[in-house]
């Protein structure tokens, strides 16, 4: 390993990279490519703005559309559509996918229905995607599979700051004796994976899946089912940081099946599992689960480290807490504190909700519960409000140990819908003339952002980026303004418009995403953030009827609903079948679904004249509770105290009443105030 590095830096005093820098520039304006061809054809006139093979026939392929975006200055968009689906783009040009000339982002419909295809057959050394120093690149929802090169990143090499978002990279390798691995990703940049996957490449030298000299980042992602000689699935001579996310059923045939550490590596709440060293049985590799070269550095907290071959580990770890291994083998050392050792008891690598593959905890494993009792935290020391499917942490007394949270299960939703600073309680906020005023529950501070303020504005505050923090938003005439919390950046996005039209924005599709969607006149329009699909549902459509969406099945997806003169009317996502329910009726009556029980699902509920009538989920029981009742007053039941459960409260004349589930007490917070306030809720 220390050899590897050598040749690195050896290589780069020497140039090596350089050529990557060369490709020509032209001055032109950013631009915005629709690829309308699945053929591998390059642009006629790169630089003169238009995607298209020859002059004038419209046809825009996705080489043509890189081309025309490395001629031009600033952040180009490139988007591939998704019919037919699935709409693959395979290679036939032996020269490789360069982004070369500007940042650029890319946009597919989906990993299983966008796929780029190197056609390593037809292809055999070259790879699918190489993005050169000094670029910002993002893309997401796309395949990239069937690359192979004789060194540095069958799949994607990287040299510049690539994020890698609801992605697959699968089925690319590399092939020659070369010291440069990275059977899926090679990366002497910086690198993002977000919810992606990095399955079933290949390396005969280092790092089946990613072969990391940079600066990497996995967050909410897998790796799993990779080979190489060094690390099955990551080789890391960079600095590493894994997040929320399983390294599982990786093979090395000498050391590090599922990770090889020679850099430095930082695991928080991660699932290792099933990998092999020594997967030819040769008596020649340890730390099936890690290998931890001398002079690297590996920290693991709150992490799952058992049930790999042969070994655990070898090398130096350190435990930074809530640990749970099955054992430690002679060639390895475990500094620090606080690891239970005992089998995991996890169930298989499959699909247990969100969109990756995952492993569950099974009833009775010692991770339930196990973590770090403050909650579990991200490499910032950050507190992780989702697991690695999107759902809820913490259920129970403390979070578990690794990636997932196991009585969340593919179901429990978000209680806390308003939770600004991610700290899985509700925050107080009203929006006054364009300007969000919150109470952050977190330090109890304050923060002030403007964002709307015209009459038509319609505050639609919700996690749209799927960070597990509210996203400040407003809906005007059928644009959606959203101020993302992940990064700071804005989308805008069109959708809705018409007079009559609702917003009813919810996470219809299950990714940990909130949907853009409008209710109108019977219709749910929802454009899907995991797919940008669009469903159409007709559910209600009389003069009287209310949306109420929530997530009343627990199934992780909000249900389409409508509140009807005393009825419940509900289309349950989990099997697509219907719910009626008969509670209220009278004029008076005001719907406010939520979970009050804390069991995963929202109860259906009413407030009427300063009573709230709840009918819990948990056992069809009725809770009646008063609180409220002056005319002024304006529901906004959340969770307040992080518990698990939405608690009853209500806002009247600048002041926040909220009874709390936790201990059955109560609380009274001036916020607001003025007549044009709005609460936030």
């Amino acid at each position: 390993m220390r050899f590897k590095k050598r040749i690195l830096r050896k290589l780069k005093r020497l140039g090596v990279f350089a050529y990557f820098l060369l490709l020509p520039s032209f001055a032109a304006q950013a631009a915005v490519f629709f690829v309308n061809s699945p053929s591998d054809v390059m642009d006629g006139s790169p630089g003169n703005g238009i995607c298209e093979t020859a002059a004038g026939n419209g046809i825009c392929t996705l080489r043509a559309a890189i081309m025309e975006a490395n001629a031009l200055t600033g952040a180009d968009h490139i988007y591939l559509p998704s019919l037919p689906s699935p709409n693959t783009y395979t290679l036939a040009l032996v020269d490789e996918l360069t982004i070369g000339g500007s940042s650029l982002t890319i946009t597919g419909f989906g990993a299983s229905t966008t796929i780029i295809d190197g056609n390593k057959g037809v292809r055999p050394n070259s790879g699918v995607l190489t993005i050169n120093s000094g670029l910002t690149v993002n893309i997401s929802g796309v395949t990239i599979r069937n690359g192979a090169r004789n060194s540095g990143g069958g799949g994607i090499s990287n040299f510049g700051v690539l994020t890698l978002t609801d992605s697959v990279v699968s089925g690319n390798s590399v092939n020659s004796g070369v010291s440069f691995g990275g059977g899926g990703i090679f990366n002497p940049g910086t690198l993002i994976l977000t919810s992606s996957f990095v399955s079933g490449n290949t390396s005969n030298t280092f790092g089946g899946g990613i072969d990391n000299f940079g600066e990497m980042t996995l967050v909410n992602s897998t790796v799993s089912g990779n080979s190489a000689l060094h690390g099955g699935g990551i080789v890391n001579d960079g600095k590493l940081s894994l997040i929320n996310s399983t390294v599982s059923g990786n093979n090395a045939g000498m050391d590090g099946g599922g990770i090889n550490n020679g850099g430095i590596a930082g695991l928080f709440s991660a699932t290792i599992t099933n990998n092999r060293a020594d997967a030819d049985l040769n008596l020649t590799g340890v730390g099936g689960g890690v290998f931890n070269d001398v002079g690297g550095i590996f920290n693991f907290q709150n992490t799952i480290l058992a049930g790999n071959l042969e070994t655990e580990c070898a090398g130096i770890i350190t435990s930074e807490g809530n640990n749970l291994m099955r054992d430690i083998s002679a060639n390895c050392t475990v500094t620090g504190g606080g690891v239970v050792f005992a089998t995991p008891q996890l169930g298989p690598l499959q699909n247990n909700g969100g969109s990756i593959q995952t492993h569950e905890l099974l009833a009775g494993s010692p991770a339930i519960d196990g973590g770090n009792p403050s909650g579990c935290k991200d490499n910032h020391g950050g507190l992780l409000v989702k697991d690695q499917r999107g759902f809820r942490r913490t259920i129970g007394s403390r979070c578990d140990i690794g990636a997932l949270e196991s009585a969340s299960g593919p179901g429990f939703t978000f209680n806390f819908d308003l939770d600004f600073d991610g700290d899985g309680r509700h925050d107080i906020g009203v929006y006054r003339d364009g300007n969000w005023l919150i109470l952050r529950s977190s330090d109890g501070g304050m923060t002030a952002t403007g964002w709307g303020g015209l009459a038509q504005d319609i505050p639609v505050p919700a996690d749209y980026d799927g960070d597990g923090k509210t996203d400040i938003a407003v809906y005007r005439n059928g644009h959606w303004f959203i101020l993302r919390s992940s990064d700071g950046g804005v989308t805008t996005i069109g959708w809705g418009g018409l007079a009559g039209d609702i917003p009813v924005p919810g996470d219809y599709d299950g990714d940990g995403r909130t949907d853009v969607a409008v209710y109108r006149e019977g219709n749910w329009l929802i454009l899907r953030s995991f797919d940008n699909g669009v469903t159409a549902t007709g559910w209600g459509g009389l003069a009287q009827d209310r949306p109420v969406p929530a997530d009343y099945d627990g199934d992780g997806r909000t249900d389409i609903a409508v509140y009807r003169d005393g009825g419940w009317f509900v289309i349950r996502s989990s099997d697509g079948a219907t719910t009626g329910i008969g509670w209220g009726g009278l004029p008076q009556d005001v719907p406010v679904p939520a979970d009050f029980d804390g069991d995963g699902k929202a109860d259906v509920a009413l407030y009427r004249d300063g009573n709230w009538f709840i009918i819990r989920s948990s056992n069809g029981a009725v809770t009646t509770i008063s609180w409220g009742g002056l005319v002024q007053d304006v529901t906004v039941p959340g969770d307040y105290d992080g518990d698990g459960k939405a608690d009853v409260a209500i806002y009247r004349d600048g002041a926040w009443f909220i009874a709390r589930s936790s201990d059955a007490g109560s609380s009274v917070t001036p916020w607001g105030g003025l007549s044009q306030d709005m609460p936030l809720n």
